[in-house]
């Protein structure tokens, strides 16, 4: 099969979706621990927003009882941030209100790992979900992004596979990875790219890889511009020294 990233070939990667702006809150939803989820639903639903500012973090924690035979029972919240213990609370039905805490500059500084721990306390065992996130400088991550990969090979001719519902996931202060596997309708056949996408004021990065079905990975090393409007990121160019291959969002 043809290599399919050759030299003359283009690459044009295009997103289109909402993209969270810098210093937006984040939300997160966790049931059970790892992928395991008690099949009567007797861990709680933890539900975390993260906010940041000048100040610090702000760290919301909601705890939904989801089998109605355990809403009688109260819960633990424990806060870990950087595999620390910070805080534990309580919440009841007798004990009501919000669960949370503030992670100030003397105690993390972005970015930085937290956990939330939600344990019903019932008189024979506990039952518990754990979420785990990370505090970013920045808020890039998009979600329900419509994605094309065009494939353009030596004979001029373009593949375009599609996806739908795709995310882009913040991994670091200013970066964020996108991959997904796009379909070509006429053929079936697929293209992966997995990029990681870095962002130093006007000046965007990417690395990476993109694969053709189950081809051998590609690897990309990418260098472009991308624009910030008011502090979200609403669209990035990054091409190839020769040009061969281009990614954009938009």
């Amino acid at each position: 099969m043809r290599r399919f990233i050759a030299q003359a070939a283009l690459v044009t990667l295009i997103l289109t979706g909402p993209l969270h702006d810098l210093l937006q809150a984040e939300t997160l939803k966790k049931e059970g621990i790892a992928n395991d989820v008690d099949k009567h639903h007797r861990n709680p639903m933890i539900t975390v927003t993260t906010s940041n500012s000048d100040a610090g973090v702000k760290i919301l924690a909601d705890a939904a009882i989801i089998n109605k035979e355990f809403e009688q029972y109260p819960v633990r919240v424990d806060f870990f941030i950087n595999r620390r213990l910070f805080s534990s609370q309580y919440r009841s039905s007798g004990l009501p209100g919000a669960l949370g805490v503030d992670i100030g500059p003397d105690i993390a500084v972005p970015p930085f790992n937290y956990s939330v721990v939600a344990t019903i306390l019932h008189p024979n065992r506990q039952y518990s979900s754990v979420l785990e996130g990370a505090v970013f400088t920045s808020s890039l991550s998009g979600e329900s992004l419509s994605c094309s990969v065009t494939l353009t090979y030596d004979d001029a001719s373009e593949h375009v596979f599609s996806a739908e519902n795709v995310s882009a996931t913040q991994s670091g202060n200013n970066a964020v990875t996108v991959t997904f596997e796009g379909s070509e309708d006429s053929s079936g056949d697929k293209a992966t790219p997995n990029l990681t996408l870095t962002i130093s004021g006007e000046t965007a990065t990417a690395t990476g890889t993109i694969t053709k079905n189950s081809d051998t990975p590609s690897e990309v090393s990418l260098s472009g511009s991308a624009v910030l409007t008011e502090g979200a990121l609403t669209s990035f160019s990054v091409s190839s020294t020769d040009q061969a291959t281009t990614v954009e969002c938009q």
